[in-house]
């Protein structure tokens, strides 16, 4: 940059007819705040969030799932585009690279788990009607 200013230290200015935003405010432990309250703050966190990973990890698995696609598919879908394929069959193109080999390893299971239930004593020896009513 010119003159040796960075981009941290350049004056914006508000827009005319704007009010001026009001300066971002310290929310940290003060200068004040002794070790133990200190720590105390730092199980309160970790605990909130433990907790909220309880509440919400039906609905986290899928975001994660989604995001370590993405994570992996974008640098291919990406090369793919620079080879000139649009992006959006790029992903469709992946999504069935993806989608036929996972399909294959689920019906596998899924076979060998009928067969495995299917051997088992609880299949093989329902309970009886004294067992099932109290």
């Amino acid at each position: 940059m010119d003159g040796g200013a960075d981009a941290m230290s350049l004056p914006v200015a508000a827009p005319s007819g704007l009010p001026e935003p009001a300066p971002l405010a310290y929310v940290g432990p003060g200068p004040g705040t002794t070790r133990m309250q200190r720590l105390a703050i730092l199980v309160a966190l970790l605990v909130g969030s433990w907790v909220a990973l309880q509440l919400f990890a039906s609905v986290l698995l899928h975001f994660v799932a989604s995001a370590a696609t993405a994570y992996f598919v974008d640098p291919t879908a990406s090369r793919l585009t620079r080879l000139g394929m649009p992006r959006g069959p790029a992903f469709g193109f992946l999504g069935v690279l993806l989608a036929v080999p996972m399909a294959a390893v689920i019906g596998v299971l899924c076979r060998f788990w009928l067969r495995r239930y299917l051997r088992s004593p609880l299949y093989l020896e329902p309970p009886s009607r004294q067992e099932r009513e109290p």
